[in-house]
């Protein structure tokens, strides 16, 4: 894989799920997070809902605003990435 292939799931953000567990003091947290800090950095081992929460963040985002997604896997290189 070349530097300019990526697979689309690595930059692509995922689509909202409507039978998303309600978590509001979570998403308050991450709204005003977005709000005071220009990256968002969500670490959590895999089940923990880090997909589906900032997906609705996302979804939940005015028009005009600009966002960038980039998952990493244990085995990705974070550095050569960025």
């Amino acid at each position: 894989m070349t530097t300019a292939q990526f697979a689309l799931t690595k930059i692509q953000p995922p689509r909202e799920r409507r039978s998303r567990l309600q978590r509001p003091a979570l998403d308050a947290a991450l709204a005003a997070a977005l709000e005071a800090h220009r990256v968002l950095l969500v670490q959590a081992p895999a089940g923990y809902g880090k997909t589906s929460a900032l997906a609705a963040l996302l979804a939940q985002q005015g028009e005009g605003s600009v966002s960038a997604w980039v998952s990493l896997d244990a085995d990705d290189d974070a550095q050569r990435l960025f």
